[in-house]
C-alpha cells in the first residue's frame, strides 16, 4: 500500500518541525525531484487523507500520513495545500527504512537538532505568514527548495569549469565545490528580504527586484560567480540554502517592499544580529 515515489515528502514532513506548512504545488514536486499527476491539480480528492489503517487506493497519501500529517486548505486554483500535524502512526517496516546512524547518508528522515543561533535585538523567535522586524513589517514569500533527484537528493552542479578565464584567474572564498539550483515565485519589485531557518534569522539583503536577485543569482551560480571578479555572496548563499535544506531546515524568505531599500537595510543591519551577513 506504499508508493515509495513519494517517500521523499514523507522526509521532508517529518523534519520540517512545524505543526502546520503549507506547500504550494510547485514546492512539493521539488521535494519529489518529479512533476505531480494531473489529476492533482484537477481533482481534491487526490489531496484526501487516509482515515486508518485499512488499505487505500490513494497510495501516495501515505506520505504525509506516516509522516503524521494530515491535509486541510486544498487550493487547486492557487496550487497550494495545508499539511497539520495530528500525530505519526507507526510505518510498516518494509516501507520505512531506519533512520541513518553515524557516518551514513546525511539526508536523515530525524526531526534536525535546534539550531544554536544567539537571539540578537529585535531577531524574530518564529516562522509566520508575516513578521514585523526593528519596525519594518516583512511578508513571507518563499521556501528555498533546491532541485532533487527520485529520492530526494539535492542535484548538484560544478560550473567553475565553463569561466572562460579560469585559467588565469583565481577562485573567490566561496567559490569552490558545487552548488545547487533553486526558483522561486516572487514579485520583480525592490526591497528589503530576510533569510530564516529554524527560527533563526540568517541574512538581511536588499534588492531592486527580488524576483531577479534569487532566480538568476542566488538560485543559479554561473561560472564567473565562482572567480574573483564574481558575485561570491551568491556562491556563500546558495551554499547556505542547500545546507540548511539537508539538515530539514528549508530557508524561508521574508520581504518588505520599498524603494529606499538601501537605507532600509543599513538601518536593519545596525540593528540586528545575523549570521552570514559581512561584519563591517
Amino acid at each position: 500500500m506504499w508508493n515509495s515515489e513519494y517517500d521523499p515528502l514523507r522526509r521532508y514532513l517529518e523534519g520540517c518541525g512545524r505543526d502546520t506548512l503549507r506547500l504550494t504545488f510547485g514546492e512539493i514536486e521539488a521535494i519529489l525531484g518529479r512533476a505531480l499527476p494531473p489529476t492533482a491539480r484537477r481533482r481534491a480528492q487526490w489531496w484526501s487523507n487516509i482515515s486508518g489503517e485499512k488499505k487505500s487506493r490513494h497510495t501516495h497519501a501515505y506520505a504525509w500520513y506516516y509522516a503524521g500529517y494530515r491535509t486541510k486548505a486544498l487550493d487547486l486554483t492557487g496550487e497550494a495545500v495545508t499539511f497539520y500535524r495530528a500525530g505519526a502512526p507507526a510505518a510498516p517496516r518494509q516501507a520505512v527504512s531506519r533512520p541513518p546512524q553515524a557516518g551514513e547518508h546525511k539526508n536523515s528522515a530525524s526531526p534536525p537538532a535546534a539550531l544554536p543561533e544567539r537571539k540578537a535585538a529585535g531577531q524574530p523567535d518564529t516562522e509566520a505568514a508575516e513578521l514585523t522586524l526593528c519596525g519594518f513589517p516583512f511578508r513571507w514569500v518563499a521556501r528555498l527548495i533546491p532541485d532533487c533527484d527520485s529520492e530526494g537528493n539535492v542535484l548538484t552542479r560544478a560550473p567553475q569549469g565553463d569561466y572562460h578565464a579560469a585559467g588565469s584567474t583565481p577562485l573567490n572564498r566561496h567559490g569552490d565545490g558545487v552548488f545547487c539550483r533553486f526558483r522561486i515565485s516572487a514579485p520583480a519589485r525592490p526591497g528589503v528580504y530576510l533569510w530564516l531557518a529554524g527560527g533563526a534569522l540568517l541574512y538581511i539583503g536588499e534588492t531592486d527586484n527580488l524576483q531577479k536577485r534569487f532566480n538568476m543569482g542566488y538560485g543559479s551560480i554561473q561560472a564567473v560567480n565562482c572567480y574573483a571578479r564574481g558575485q561570491s555572496t551568491n556562491c556563500k548563499m546558495n551554499k547556505v540554502a542547500m545546507e540548511y535544506f539537508e539538515k530539514g531546515l528549508p530557508v524561508s524568505i521574508y520581504f518588505y517592499e520599498t524603494r529606499d531599500y538601501k537605507n532600509v537595510e543599513r538601518q536593519l543591519l545596525a540593528q540586528v544580529q545575523t549570521k552570514y551577513n559581512a561584519k563591517k
